[in-house]
C-alpha cells in the first residue's frame, strides 16, 4: 500500500483501501476526504471499511465509477465532478485521498486533471510533477487525450506542448 503525497498536506494518491490498516494509514495522513476512481470498487471499501459511513474519520467519501478502458465513457463528466470535489475540500482545508484499483491509470487522470485546473499547469508539467511524486503511472491513451481536451479548456488552444 503505497501514497503518493502530490501536494503537500492536502492531495494524496494511491491504490484501493483494501484493509483496516491501510484506513488507518490514511487517518494518520490526516486525510478527511477519499475519491474513489474505479467504477468496480465497492462503495466505501466493503462492508469491512465503511469509509463512506464516516470510519477512521473520513468525512466525505465520492466515488465516480470510471473504467479503465480507452473507450470510457463519461470521462469530461467525472473530470469536472472530481475538480469541484476537491475544490471544496480545499476550501474546507480536508485532506483527500484520490484512488482507483492500482493508483496507475484512473486516479492519476483525475489528479492531473485537478493539477491543471487549480494550478493551471499545462498536461507536461502536472505528468511531470505526478511522475516525480509516484513512478509507476500509465494513464491509458484515452485519458491522455481526455486530459488534453481538458488542458486545452482550461488553458487556452496550444499549451499542450509547452
Amino acid at each position: 500500500f503505497h501514497i503518493s503525497e502530490i501536494l503537500p498536506g492536502f492531495l494524496y494518491l494511491g491504490p484501493d483501501i483494501g484493509t483496516p490498516s491501510e484506513a488507518e494509514h490514511l487517518s494518520r495522513l490526516g486525510v478527511r476526504r477519499v475519491l474513489n476512481c474505479a467504477a468496480e470498487i465497492e462503495e466505501g471499501g466493503g462492508k469491512h471499511l465503511n469509509l463512506h459511513r464516516g470510519a477512521f474519520g473520513i468525512a466525505k467519501y465520492r466515488k465516480l465509477p470510471i473504467w479503465d478502458h480507452v473507450e470510457a465513457r463519461g470521462v469530461q463528466r467525472y473530470v469536472e465532478e472530481a475538480c469541484a470535489f476537491l475544490d471544496d475540500a480545499r476550501l474546507h482545508s480536508s485532506p483527500t485521498y484520490v484512488h482507483c484499483k492500482a493508483g496507475k491509470s484512473r486516479s492519476v487522470l483525475i489528479v492531473m486533471a485537478y493539477l491543471i485546473h487549480h494550478l493551471h499547469w499545462p498536461l507536461r508539467r502536472s505528468y511531470a510533477h505526478v511522475v516525480e511524486r509516484r513512478r509507476d503511472v500509465s494513464p491509458n491513451i484515452g485519458f491522455v487525450a481526455e486530459l488534453m481536451r481538458f488542458e486545452e479548456k482550461c488553458l487556452g488552444h496550444g499549451k499542450t506542448r509547452g
